[in-house]
């Protein structure tokens, strides 16, 4: 069974229309089950997979992870933030130690992204990670 922050992994939102379509489809062609909520691959799922990579799962593949797939910006907030939680830091501080201006644009799209991802917490001023990043 797979854990929320696994399907954040995966990019996919449980209550997307797309999240829903590919799990419908995955049903039908039989890769999967679904059954209160759970969802399990089958054998057959297992076979037409393949070789995957595992999902991260230390702390530090989980950072790098994240900051591999966020970009440059987004990644440095990460990786202010990720090493002081369960704390929160200023955004004013946390744009101080990355370098960025806390107020510029980019700075804000970064934090909106995490926020999307469910990777931060913002609010009051302060930016938090959020338990999706440690195992």
């Amino acid at each position: 069974m797979l854990k929320s922050k696994d399907w954040n992994l995966c990019r996919l939102f449980f209550a997307s229309g797309g999240f829903s379509n590919a799990i419908s489809k995955l049903k039908n062609i039989g890769l999967i089950t679904a059954e209160n909520g759970n969802l399990t691959i089958t054998n057959q799922g297992i076979q037409e997979a393949g070789n995957v990579s595992p999902l991260p799962i230390t702390n530090d593949e989980i950072l790098v992870f994240w900051k591999n797939k966020t970009g440059k910006c987004p990644g440095a907030i990460l990786e202010t933030i990720v090493p002081i939680y369960p704390n929160s830091m200023s955004r004013e501080d946390v744009g101080a130690q990355t370098n960025y201006s806390a107020n510029s644009g980019g700075f804000s799209n970064a934090i909106s992204k995490l926020r999307t991802l469910g990777l931060i917490e913002y609010s009051n001023g302060q930016l938090k990670a959020t338990e999706d990043m440690f195992p």
